[in-house]
């Protein structure tokens, strides 16, 4: 479901447990376009125009995020840090989903999709990348590494790639240190990431989809925070163990999550600013409801 098909009485009860990811834009406004917002806890309303509106989070564990912030709630501020999200050309979709599953010191498995447009070009300048970047290479369905050198890959073509491409645990990973899995039908995730330059920048969406974390070690310790010795110390000990190391989480340890898309924010004396609508999807809406009024 886009923002704009959300219906005025959309409205769901939460519980306790339930986080939500809210990614904005940090830059000079455009105005916002919507009469009533009410979707999963998050009450949004116009009072007379579009530059006076109202925010209100009905319950108590959120992740949030204002220029591009993630904030997570429990009755109280807890953790409060910056995420980077997808380009514009590969957004981050807005979905739901519960995380079910923490992967430390994860391996990488290289969507096709970023196989072709991103790796490929890197792989025929230097054939020496995928080592450099501690990759292997299988024949699909075979657990036999193949020697890269012996591949042409200038005649793989997209919708039949024959190759799996997995990258080793460690500093160089793409996924970091640590990976939090939600269960959603586009196979995106959160996780870390040796880019940590990128969190200084204020616009954030450089990702192919999936949702970077600047506070890692933070987000393990709030989702595993019931799970018994799962403290900072031991996270740790797993991310840099270099040995991938999967943790299911149990029905009652899984804490449902939705990303959802905001170009307004509120502060506490309901002042609210204005974002840039990144996605476009402000203006969508928009027709929508020009549409509407013919």
């Amino acid at each position: 479901m886009e923002p704009w098909e959300i219906k005025e009485d959309d409205t769901r009860k939460v519980d306790t447990q339930r986080v939500f990811i809210i990614f904005c834009e940090d830059s000079a406004i455009e105005p916002a376009y919507f009469n009533m917002f009410k979707h999963e806890g998050i009450r949004l309303s116009t009072h007379g125009n579009t530059k006076q509106h109202h925010a209100q989070v009905d319950h108590t564990t959120e992740f949030f995020s204002d220029k591009d912030l993630l904030e997570i709630k429990n009755g109280k501020e807890v953790l409060k840090t910056k995420v980077v999200v997808g380009m514009v050309s590969r957004k981050t979709p807005l979905v739901s989903g519960t995380i079910e599953r923490v992967i430390f010191s994860p391996k990488w498995f290289v969507p096709d999709s970023i196989l072709i447009k991103d790796k490929i070009p890197k792989i025929t300048k230097d054939p020496q990348f995928l080592k450099k970047m501690w990759m292997k290479v299988y024949v699909k369905g075979e657990k036999e590494e193949v020697n890269p050198e012996t591949i042409d890959w200038n005649n793989i073509e997209p919708g039949d790639v024959p190759y799996r491409i997995v990258q080793e645990p460690g500093g160089a990973n793409a996924l970091g240190r640590i990976k939090f899995v939600f269960r959603n039908i586009f196979d995106v995730y959160m996780h870390d990431t040796p880019s940590k330059d990128l969190f200084g920048k204020t616009k954030r969406t450089f990702s192919s989809g999936c949702i970077r974390l600047e506070k890692p070690v933070e987000v393990g310790e709030f989702i595993l925070r019931n799970r018994e010795n799962w403290n900072k110390e031991k996270i740790e000990k797993a991310m840099f163990s270099g040995k991938e190391r999967i943790e299911e989480l149990k029905t009652d340890e899984k804490v449902p999550l939705h990303v959802i898309y905001l170009t307004f924010s509120a502060d506490d004396n309901e002042k609210v600013q204005f974002k840039n609508d990144v996605y476009g999807y402000d203006k969508e809406y928009a027709k929508i409801l020009q549409m509407k009024k013919l």
